[in-house]
């Protein structure tokens, strides 16, 4: 949180409209510059309050620095983050859809906009939401992994495959390998979910929960003497696997 609100600070902050008008004289410049001085300052002054846990006084200060300017996407997201941490939900959603209307390509500020309105039930709005973050900058793991989360949810399977697949490009897994069989095999791609379960193995070969997925799928595929052979290979290096027994039995 706070190295987003401060990575927002001088953007958000900077009145752009000073940037874009024509020059003023510097008696005007002087007041200015230090009306834009004591918004910074008592921006850092929320957010010290934000780490002390005093989101109260928080906002106190947030509200007061928006009824100068209101359009501060920064403040906007500090104050959507202490009304959340309140147990506010309306007013961070709020809030926090001003910000994104205001900084509509940081993708932070997007991320925390798709949580509230995940946390408020509205999951096709927060797909919606990732899906600009995803657009406004490099992707992460976790939003990826969130966005495939809300399409689930939503019965997108075929999104969440794809967006899963785009996560396994740099932070691939077995437990990733599993969620993409279970969404290949719901699609009805018994050959995909194979494959996926394949590289699950390969990524883990000492789990037998994998070992015994990959079994059990190559069973209700036809292919019994294969499964087999990924149990007995399993068992030779882990004898005493129960899991593994009982699967082969």
């Amino acid at each position: 949180m706070p190295r987003l609100l401060l990575a927002l600070l001088v953007s958000a902050l900077a009145p752009v409209a000073l940037a874009q008008n024509a020059p003023r004289d510097e008696a005007t410049s002087r007041v200015a510059g230090q009306r834009d001085a004591e918004a910074q300052s008592a921006f850092v002054q929320a957010l010290a309050m934000q780490w002390r846990g005093d989101h109260a006084e928080a906002i106190r200060v947030l509200e007061r620095m928006l009824k100068t300017d209101p359009e501060q996407a920064a403040a906007l997201d500090a104050l959507a983050v202490s009304h959340r941490a309140l147990g506010q939900r309306a007013e961070a959603l709020l809030a926090a859809q001003d910000a994104a209307r205001l900084a509509p390509n940081e993708p932070l500020v997007l991320v925390r906009l798709a949580e509230l309105q995940r946390e408020g039930g509205d999951r096709a709005g927060a797909a919606s939401t990732l899906e600009r973050a995803l657009l406004a900058g490099p992707p992460t793991g976790t939003l990826l992994a969130d966005l495939a989360d809300l399409y689930a949810a939503l019965g997108r399977d075929k999104d969440a495959a794809r967006a899963l697949e785009r996560l396994a490009q740099t932070h691939d897994t077995s437990a990733l390998r599993l969620r993409l069989a279970a969404h290949a095999a719901g699609s009805g791609d018994t050959e995909a979910a194979l494959g996926h379960l394949r590289r699950a193995q390969r990524l883990a070969p000492d789990e037998s929960a994998v070992a015994v997925t990959l079994a059990d799928a190559l069973r209700e595929s036809g292919r019994e003497d294969d499964a087999e052979r990924v149990l007995s290979r399993f068992l030779r290096r882990h004898p005493g696997d129960r899991d593994a027994q009982r699967a082969l039995a």
